[in-house]
């Protein structure tokens, strides 16, 4: 079986005038990307999934997400996916860096090593309050139009 992925990342996308298609259709490198992605599967090529692979967003914001949206709701009508095709993971980008409190820099992202990094991550009580700087990336982009692994 052959499985064909097309694998995206780091649009950073951004936001003009807090409005999202007019932010989405002045990007003329994602504007013509759909283009020729849509040419290609009206010429034959075939897409099973789309993985995009962080900074979705500039800078973890509301907006930026609305553009996102805009972008992948015009994604799935060029490749014909349903959303169970379509997955995205946040980037470094995808956090909005005003929830992130000057302590937490100096406590929990300050990893010496592997371990010290997992066990951040396990832990009950920390998770949560790490997972409020994606507030924007979980809300931002409706579930109708992807989907993510978490």
């Amino acid at each position: 079986m052959i499985l064909r992925i097309l694998h995206l990342s780091d649009f950073h996308f951004r936001a003009l005038e807090n409005n999202p298609v007019k932010s989405f259709n002045a990007d003329m490198v994602t504007t013509s990307m759909l283009k020729a992605i849509e040419k290609l599967v009206n010429e034959g090529a075939v897409i099973d999934l789309v993985i995009f692979t962080g900074d979705i967003a500039f800078s973890g914001k509301k907006a930026e997400y609305e553009v996102a949206e805009e972008f992948f709701m015009r994604l799935r009508e060029v490749t014909k996916l349903s959303t169970s095709s379509f997955f995205l993971v946040p980037g470094n980008h995808d956090v909005d860096r005003k929830k992130v409190k000057n302590f937490h820099r100096s406590t929990w992202y300050l990893f010496k090593n592997q371990d010290e990094i997992t066990t951040i991550l396990a832990d009950e009580d920390l998770f949560p309050i790490l997972m409020k700087k994606f507030t924007e990336y979980n809300t931002g982009i409706d579930d109708t139009c992807v989907r993510r692994p978490y």
